[in-house]
């Protein structure tokens, strides 16, 4: 009878985790998941999260960057990057867009020298319009040429 208990046991044990072998199986889609927060922690490799589209494109990152700053970048359906909301090289925050080509057209945010500033570009990637601060801190506009050729600026510098 002891024999029995000990192979009733043993059978049942196995059953239970041939079960859960097979359960664990599934890598497929598991659905939605709802949670109240998620932490995501830098292993060495970065600490990120990516999205994918229907013909399994990236289309959007948020995570660390090269320089130990936060980004998000969204790319359109066929891989170019389209914005990047993130940390600068100075430690400052600033915006981009591109157009579909992935050429820069607008950029918002902090200068090397600590100073915010607006540029924008054409299609090409070249810059026309430049509103912001200069290396003295007064106020500054730039306008410029399809080719990026200043064409006129003027700054509220008194010197």
């Amino acid at each position: 009878m002891k024999n029995m208990d000990f192979r009733s046991l043993m059978v049942g044990f196995l059953g239970c985790i041939c079960i859960f072998l097979i359960m664990g199986q599934n890598r497929g889609n598991m659905g939605d998941i709802v949670v109240n927060s998620i932490t995501v922690k830098d292993n060495g490799n970065g600490g990120f999260i990516k999205t994918y589209n229907t013909k399994d494109a990236l289309t959007t990152y948020l995570g660390t960057g090269e320089n130990e700053g936060g980004f998000i970048q969204t790319q359109n359906q066929y891989g170019v990057q389209t914005s990047y909301l993130g940390t600068a090289v100075g430690d400052g925050g600033f915006i981009s867009t591109q157009n579909k080509d992935g050429m820069q057209t607008s950029y918002m945010g902090t200068g090397s020298e600590n100073f915010g500033f607006l540029e924008i570009s054409n299609v090409y990637g070249n810059r026309t319009v430049y509103l912001g601060a200069n290396k003295s801190n007064d106020g500054m506009v730039v306008l410029s040429d399809r080719y990026g050729d200043v064409q006129w600026y003027e700054n509220t510098s008194k010197d």
